[in-house]
């Protein structure tokens, strides 16, 4: 699940009233700006001591993005703010501060149904404007970082990134044996989570030199379904010397088997050469609350799978490299249904390098889905760099889709793509894909710049053309 950089519990599921969200951007921004007054005061007046219960490092990033997109008639536009500030090492390197969030403006202000508009999703579909404030937290800890409590919006990394308004203690996690638990309630921007309560733990070992193991338990209360789950999960990683790492992971929910993997890395020192591959093994069981079966309701039971992943990179000149990939889904037998089905997947990359300034690459991949769709996409940038102030670049690419769909309606179709069987009408598709794009990059200055980013898609099945536009804003302080 993989994630940050980048997408408050009913609170902030239920979103803000408009005066909390006017009161908190105004906060944020204006603790923004009188940080940055503050540094740049700094530059021109006599420099003097921080106050003794300050002793902070702060950095922050603003993200404004600006996107437009349309096809024959209907457009479009959207507004985005992406920030994070942080401020570390407060109160004589006692506390830490961290607060990153998503502002959206829908500047059509649509209304519309999926069915009426194309490009309506999740965030517009009902309201032209979500305010999501990911974390907020003040972690308070010793020196040496033995002891520290973490309390406010977090996620929870040691359970695949639960989202929690609540807190964490950890404890010794730097050493031989330590651990953290934590209590909170859920957030979620999309689901009901009112009455829900998340709470668990875990333990840290390093048996032996360069390991790290961790066993981690989760409990789940979904009060709206008056249902739990309990999850353990084992996780270790192991550097066997400079070349070689490894990463296991096993995991049951509420009593069966939910999955294990093995990964294997392999990047030899004195060479250009490296490779890994993983492997897993997923038991096919869904939870009894909403967070541990998002998807179940919609795509149904899950079969059991297996999923393997292989990738080498090799420089085969000073300027040429490659990178070549396979994947495979494997589904046990007598699972398959037309939501499980197995799958590979093979890709390569070539990249060319001839000097600093310019760089090429050309990369293709192919999906085959059981026996009867398809995916082939083939794409090539050129990009230029001037020093570190601009960078321009182009690309092309094309797709070809080949897939079914099923219908159960009988009346008059254009004869040559389509057949009958037992499940009722099939239609074959086989659309092509031409897609054009430009962008370029501005650094402004050290902690500004500017990205442009312009593509043009043409579909054999559509007669007009796709635009997209994408504008953004970064400042960094």
């Amino acid at each position: 699940m993989k994630r940050e950089l980048d997408d408050v519990k009913e609170a902030a599921a239920r979103p803000f009233s408009s005066t909390k969200k006017a009161i908190c951007l105004s906060s944020v921004i204006c603790c923004a700006l009188q940080l940055t007054a503050s540094s740049a005061r700094s530059d021109v007046l006599p420099s003097d001591p921080s106050p003794s219960w300050y002793a902070g490092t702060f950095s922050g990033q603003f993200r404004s993005v600006y996107q437009y997109q349309s096809l024959g008639s209907e457009k479009d536009s959207d507004l985005y703010e992406y920030f994070y500030m942080s401020d570390r090492d407060l109160l004589k390197k006692h506390l830490d501060f961290y607060v990153s969030g998503k502002l959206h403006k829908d500047l059509d202000g649509t209304t519309a149904s999926l069915a009426d508009d194309f490009y309506v999703g999740l965030e517009d579909s009902g309201k032209t404007t979500d305010n999501y404030l990911y974390q907020l937290y003040f972690d308070a800890h010793d020196k040496d970082r033995q002891f520290a409590l973490r309390a406010g919006r977090q996620y929870i990394d040691v359970a695949d990134g639960l989202h929690i308004d609540g807190g964490l203690l950890s404890v010794f996690e730097k050493g031989r044996l330590g651990g953290r638990i934590f209590y909170g309630l859920p957030v979620s921007y999309y689901s009901s989570v009112s009455g829900d309560k998340a709470m668990g733990g875990s333990i840290i070992c390093r048996p032996w030199t360069q390991n790290d193991s961790r066993i981690t338990y989760v409990r789940y209360h979904d009060d709206d379904r008056a249902v739990d789950d309990e999850r353990y999960s084992f996780t270790s990683w192991q550097k066997w010397n400079d070349e070689i790492r490894s990463f296991a992971q096993a995991a049951e929910l509420n009593g069966d088997f939910e999955s294990a993997g093995l990964d294997l890395s392999f990047a030899p020192t004195a060479s250009d050469f490296d490779c890994s591959i993983g492997v897993r093994r997923w038991g096919g069981v869904a939870g009894n609350s909403v967070v541990y079966s998002p998807l179940s309701q919609v795509l149904g039971a899950r079969a059991p799978y297996t999923y393997i992943s292989a990738r080498a990179s090799k420089g085969i000149l000073p300027w040429l490299y490659v990178s070549p990939g396979v994947s495979a889904r494997l589904l046990a037998d007598g699972d398959k249904d037309a939501n499980n089905r197995d799958y590979m997947h093979y890709d390569l990359t070539i990249v060319v390098e001839p000097s600093r300034a310019w760089n090429a690459s050309v990369a293709g991949e192919y999906w085959k889905v059981d026996q009867s769709d398809s995916f082939v996409g083939l794409s090539g940038e050129i990009m230029y760099r001037h020093q570190r102030v601009w960078e321009l670049s182009i690309g092309a690419g094309y797709y070809h889709y080949d897939y079914e769909q099923f219908s159960d309606f009988s009346g008059t179709i254009n004869a040559g793509d389509v057949r009958y069987s037992s499940d009722g009408v099939v239609i074959e598709s086989s659309p092509d894909s031409f897609s054009y794009f430009a962008q370029g990059k501005y650094n402004i200055s050290r902690s500004v710049s500017l990205k442009v980013r312009g593509e043009i898609e043409d579909n054999s099945e559509l007669s007009e053309r796709s635009f997209f536009c994408q504008m953004v804003l970064l400042i960094r302080i």
